[in-house]
């Protein structure tokens, strides 16, 4: 499948400054040696902590950012010494930065990129109603920018940045600040836009992973390294004989549960959270032995979350499934 973005031991460094101005800058480096491909037509998903270089990737495939080393290249060309030719045929939201004008109308600022983008006025209606079918956007398009909500003012950027039919989304944390009725609207969106257009979303997240289980691509950054570069589906399968146990019971346990392969992850009052490795000790025996020796109220199975995943893979740099599909 052809690759639209490639990347090439990509390094960046940044230089701080101390609280000396006679202290030499310090270097840190922010990417390091970051070699990965973006296939065409699908979801590339990058996870991380703060500061693990997310946002720098992409400022750097946005052409925001120029590498210390190493090259990118997005649709063939240089980002960064191609910006216009690049950005349009892309569009980029990065939720610090507002893409909208504070001291105009949402419909001013769309009307702009209108121009900007040479958009014709029968593309200009279908993706401000496109975007209104899941975002609720239409009723916004006469609020002043400033006096809108993040929430709202998010909804409205989304639009603005789907006016020209982009080929790749690169977006960071778009769910951030959203509620869950705006934040599953906004799944739906981005969902439908990615088949109904055929484009490729880069995307920074940590919400609705479990629904992107089919990506097609999942990248986790660890302090500018990578940890883990594969499809989601091989990082779930790591997983597979994992399972997360919610239990009420009718009051507080005497003591924490032992069972070989069981691990309290949780306990807070009379509610805890198990997770029980089912190779060693089935569900189905954990919940007799559970349920014979303690009043049970109430209980959820379920697997073992992404967020739970990445936090492993940091946690232990030896981890079999990070290093078994490490790349880079």
């Amino acid at each position: 499948m052809e690759s639209l973005i490639v990347v090439d031991e990509l390094t960046r460094v940044a230089r701080q400054r101390g609280l000396s101005i006679f202290k030499r800058p310090e270097k840190k480096i922010l990417l390091n040696n970051v070699s990965l491909e973006v296939t065409a037509n699908g979801w590339f998903i990058i996870l991380g902590k703060n500061g693990s270089g997310k946002s720098t990737l992409l400022k750097c495939l946005s052409g925001i950012l120029n590498p210390t080393s190493g090259t990118v290249k997005v649709f063939g060309l240089n980002p960064w010494k191609n910006r216009i030719q690049v950005t349009r045929r892309m569009g980029i939201l990065f939720g610090q930065k507002s893409m909208l004008f504070p001291d105009l109308r949402v419909v001013d600022s769309l009307r702009l990129y209108q121009k900007v983008y040479g958009v014709c006025e029968e593309q200009f209606t279908e993706m401000v109603n496109f975007a209104d079918q899941f975002l609720s956007t239409n009723r916004l398009l006469e609020k002043h920018v400033r006096r809108m909500s993040f929430g709202e003012r998010m909804r409205c950027e989304l639009l603005s940045v789907i006016l020209h039919k982009p080929q790749l989304l690169i977006l960071d944390e778009p769910f951030v600040g959203l509620d869950p009725i705006a934040q599953q609207g906004l799944f739906e969106f981005l969902n439908t836009y990615q088949q109904s257009y055929k484009a490729t979303i880069v995307m920074t997240t940590h919400q609705f992973l479990q629904s992107l289980e089919g990506a097609e691509q999942v990248l986790v950054l660890d302090s500018g390294h990578i940890r883990y570069n594969g499809v989601m589906t091989d990082l779930f399968m790591g997983y597979a004989n994992r399972k997360e146990i919610k239990v009420q019971f009718s009051a507080s346990l005497p003591s924490v549960m032992t069972m070989p392969g069981v691990t309290t992850i949780k306990a807070e009052g009379n509610r805890y959270v198990f997770d029980v490795n089912t190779s060693i000790t089935s569900t189905k025996k954990f919940l007799d032995q559970l349920s014979s020796q303690h009043d049970v109220l109430d209980l959820e199975v379920a697997a073992i979350s992404v967020e739970r995943m990445v936090e492993e893979l940091y946690a232990n740099p030896y981890d079999s499934v990070g290093q078994a599909r490490h790349t880079s």
